[in-house]
């Protein structure tokens, strides 16, 4: 028999690599295999490897990943392209996507800072909320975004407001939540620079100040809270107001760092509006929200042993609240205090009555000893 041994042996064809092909040595297997020793029950959906290394992403930022960190995870554009037809991803600016359909609490702040790029950091009104410094912001509120380089332009899409700094220090920048934010301290010198100094009749518990102008209320808050929760010290914020006495905003900060006891923290607007009335009133300053033993109370005037109470519907409304107010100042009685309470209502609509009142009680009470 004779062999034909001009037979050759088929080709085998040519594997076609992507752009951004994985190295030999970090194979992942293809984008709808099941790993070897995971078999997947039929009819079950699973997680693939890059959908692994897109929620990995996800989880340190909010939900929120770029095109480049894409690629980089070794994300192909295909890839990408087929998750956002499916709706596993949504693009939110230009090379910015949230993960899943449901946007985490500080994704848009996330993803601004993102978009931004290098050295971005969030600023303004957008660091104070994020330092929680006022109680809360509006859902579709614009995001202040500081950046030091030039070139980096408004986003087609909007949602956030590029402002540019000519240089940021390493004692302004901080992170929180995992967000690069400016520090509280230049938090509050940024906010103080776009207040208007004047009240524009919302109240500081009546939501963000994104939909309205910043006012002098605001900046007070701002400035108390930060106090209080130890992020800032007034004389170090008198130290900055020195250094930038020729910017915008420095007057009005300087003249709440040296209100008589300084700025106050007050939880409701009936106290904010109280407060007001004590002001314009001449009125000795009380002290806000202190402690008195194991209690706290709205206004206090230690030296003549007066404290204040507000009552809003929303927190002392019910059978149970009534009981539990009447036995706080039963007790506080006993301890020589005298407790004077005054609705949000009638603060409202009955001003100069209050004012008069709390003046009378204040006039009757001799100073005596440190009490609490």
């Amino acid at each position: 028999m004779t062999v034909n041994k001009s037979r050759s042996t088929p080709r085998r064809a040519k594997r076609h690599e992507p752009e951004h092909a994985t190295p030999p040595e970090h194979a992942t297997p293809p984008e709808h295999a099941t790993p070897p020793g995971h078999a997947t029950p039929a009819g079950r959906a699973t997680r693939t490897e890059p959908d692994h290394r897109i929620a990995e992403l996800a989880s340190r930022q909010h939900g929120i990943v770029t095109a480049r960190q894409l690629r980089e995870a070794g994300v192909s554009k295909r890839m990408v392209t087929r998750r956002i037809r499916l709706g596993h991803l949504t693009r939110l600016h230009r090379g910015v996507y949230q993960v899943g359909p449901v946007a985490a609490p500080w994704g848009r702040e996330m993803a601004a800072v993102l978009w931004a790029g290098r050295d971005a950091c969030l600023s303004h009104r957008s660091a104070v909320y994020l330092w929680g410094l006022l109680p809360k912001r509006a859902a579709r509120a614009e995001v202040d975004v500081l950046v030091t380089r030039k070139g980096v332009r408004q986003p087609a899409e909007g949602g956030f407001r590029i402002r540019y700094t000519r240089s940021l220090p390493r004692h302004d920048r901080a992170v929180r939540f995992g967000i690069p934010v400016t520090s509280p301290e230049r938090a509050i010198l940024e906010l103080a620079a776009v207040a208007s100094g004047v009240d524009s009749g919302a109240r500081p518990d009546s939501g963000a100040t994104n939909g309205r102008a910043v006012t002098r209320r605001d900046l007070e808050l701002v400035v108390a809270t930060a106090q209080r929760e130890g992020q800032v010290t007034l004389d170090r914020l008198r130290a900055r107001c020195r250094a930038r006495s020729h910017r915008a905003g420095m007057k009005l900060l300087r003249q709440i760092l040296d209100l008589e006891g300084g700025p106050a923290f007050t939880r409701s607007g009936a106290e904010s509006e109280l407060l007001d009335l004590i002001r314009s009133a001449g009125l000795s300053a009380p002290e806000t929200n202190a402690r008195v033993d194991r209690f706290e109370v709205d206004l206090f005037w230690r030296s003549r042993r007066v404290a204040v109470e507000v009552d809003g519907y929303r927190f002392h409304r019910g059978r149970s609240h009534f009981e539990s107010d009447r036995a706080r100042d039963s007790e506080l009685a006993t301890r020589g205090i005298l407790v004077v309470r005054f609705t949000a209502t009638r603060i409202r609509e009955a001003p100069f009555e209050v004012v008069a009142e709390l003046a009378q009680v204040l006039a009757q009470r001799t100073p005596g000893r440190r009490t609490g």
